[in-house]
């Protein structure tokens, strides 16, 4: 079918284009030639048809477009080369030919979308039909951008949402689907009471309004909440609980904007998933690094056994005795904090190091002369 199409485009576009038949006289047997050639196309298209129509939606919305812009041309032969018809003298017998071209393109059309409505509904309006078509979108639209300034939106969605329907208005080509994906939701949209942002984005996500730019504008939301949050778990706990959100949001509206295999919400469900997955793989990250550091820490540390406050009032014992010097005490106490642990404390504080070294409980003061007696009792029983 694609190779008789592609036939057909070169009879219409080289043989007889007006441009080429008001070069030459288009005698009578001239145009009956023309007249057979087409009557032969015709045929193998119609045959063609009777024998290759499909079940496959992309084949017969290819065909169907291929017939369109053939019809489309004929259309623009017809209508829009006033100055070529008028200064030939064959004009109106080339005219009444290229009609019955259009007509029987017509009848191709119908033909193929009576078989599949669906590729139909996908296909371009015909040029003919799309200023009617165009008419009533720029209608709804005017209301559209009327009612959003009563209500005095004034933002970047309601931006984006009139700027995505006029570019559409503005396309040389709409297809049926489009048209009516449109009027659905403008007439959706005009018909809210109370238009705010959050409403107008529900709605939006109802609708599956599915352009990048809606898509992006979801995308720029979170990552400014994410921004004002510094915490990895208040972003974790954010996403989580955007998500759950989106997972209560319901798209009424399955074929969205775009032709899509996925709608707005599993997209914008994936996105969040993956942000929950970064997040998640840079809190192990930093927790990988903080377990590093601290066994690090601990290599270059000595423990012993002794709680902090005995380790305060044995390095008070040796000040006192002059067996450490008093020349910086609070240097001293860092010291023994940074390269000591204790069974019971991981990280001693310097400062509380050295308050227990002056503030000392009887428990403690025995505990280390029992342990200083051991001590002594050891040198006894090796060096007397």
């Amino acid at each position: 079918m694609e190779r008789v199409l592609s036939k057909l485009q070169e009879f219409i576009i080289k043989h007889i284009q007006p441009n080429h038949l008001m070069e030459q006289e288009v005698l009578p047997a001239s145009l009956e030639h023309w007249h057979s050639l087409w009557s032969n196309e015709r045929e193998i298209i119609r045959k063609d048809f009777t024998d290759h129509l499909t079940v496959n939606n992309d084949h017969n919305v290819a065909l169907l477009t291929g017939l369109i812009t053939l019809a489309d041309l004929v259309c623009v032969y017809l209508t829009r080369n006033g100055k070529i018809w008028q200064r030939s003298h064959d004009a109106k017998r080339i005219k009444l030919f290229y009609q019955g071209i259009s007509r029987d393109l017509q009848t191709f059309i119908e033909l193929l979308s009576g078989f599949d409505p669906m590729a139909f509904h996908l296909a371009p309006f015909l040029i003919i039909e799309l200023p009617s078509a165009k008419q009533t979108l720029k209608f709804k639209y005017q209301q559209l951008e009327k009612h959003l300034t009563n209500f005095n939106i004034d933002h970047p969605l309601s931006t984006m949402l009139i700027k995505t329907i006029k570019g559409y208005i503005r396309r040389p080509s709409l297809t049926r689907r489009e048209h009516e994906y449109l009027t659905q939701l403008m007439i959706a949209v005009l018909a809210l009471s109370i238009t705010d942002i959050p409403t107008l984005k529900k709605t939006l996500f109802h609708y599956n309004f599915n352009p990048p730019e809606f898509f992006t504008y979801w995308i720029h939301e979170w990552d400014q909440l994410l921004d004002e949050e510094p915490g990895l778990y208040e972003q974790m706990e954010l996403l989580i609980m955007e998500q759950d959100r989106l997972s209560n949001l319901r798209v009424r509206h399955q074929a969205g904007l775009l032709l899509s295999d996925e709608s707005l919400n599993v997209e914008l469900g994936r996105y969040l998933q993956e942000k929950r997955q970064m997040v998640m793989d840079l809190i192990n990250l930093r927790r990988a690094r903080l377990q590093e550091n601290e066994l690090v820490k601990l290599a270059r540390r000595i423990k012993i056994n002794m709680s902090v406050a005995q380790l305060g009032l044995f390095i008070r014992l040796q000040l006192e005795k002059g067996i450490l010097l008093k020349d910086n005490v609070g240097k001293l106490f860092n010291f023994y904090a940074t390269h000591f642990y204790t069974p019971q404390t991981d990280s001693i504080s310097p400062q509380s190091l050295q308050k227990k070294s002056t503030e000392i409980e009887y428990a403690t003061a025995q505990k280390l002369k029992s342990l200083l007696i051991s001590m002594i009792n050891w040198l006894n029983e090796n060096f007397n």
